[in-house]
């Protein structure tokens, strides 16, 4: 019965680990994602304020 329990153990932990891991591949992925938006907005903004200053 013991051997049961613990190999139930291991498998929600085993299932916890892979929970983890993949919210933490998730992070970086969402960073790069908001870093390139911030990056495309600086870049229209900056070139929108050259054009104003041709004008």
């Amino acid at each position: 019965m013991s051997r049961v329990i613990v190999s139930v153990s291991e498998a929600n932990l085993l299932a916890s680990l892979l929970k983890l891991q993949r919210i933490l591949n998730f992070y970086p992925l969402k960073n790069l994602a908001s870093n390139e938006l911030f990056l495309q907005m600086f870049i229209f903004i900056f070139f929108d304020f050259i054009f104003i200053l041709k004008s």
